[in-house]
């Protein structure tokens, strides 16, 4: 699953806060306003500050809703790869 980078989340609290208004030695928990899965803050150089989901104390079947995920955007092959991937096969049986 791939998603937006977010900007806001909710404190233990309830509150909205933006990472605008947040340091770099500012400490959690804090929680996706769409989903409420937990997140986490990260730090980068060149992207500033930003909230990601914590993968693996998020609850699937929330993350699957959430407004901050991206659509799939998977094209179907094209027909020379479905043709390599025919050819693949025939050559393996024989």
């Amino acid at each position: 699953m791939v998603f937006d980078k977010i900007r806001a989340a909710r404190q233990a609290d309830g509150r909205l806060v933006s990472v605008r208004d947040l340091t770099i030695s500012s400490l959690g928990p804090w929680s996706c306003a769409s989903c409420g899965n937990p997140l986490l803050l990260n730090r980068t150089h060149d992207k500033g500050l930003y909230f990601e989901h914590d993968l693996e104390l998020a609850d699937d079947p929330h993350l699957m809703v959430c407004g901050y995920r991206r659509a799939s955007m998977a094209k179907p092959p094209s027909l020379f790869d479905q043709s390599v991937e025919d050819w693949l096969q025939r050559t393996d049986t024989m």
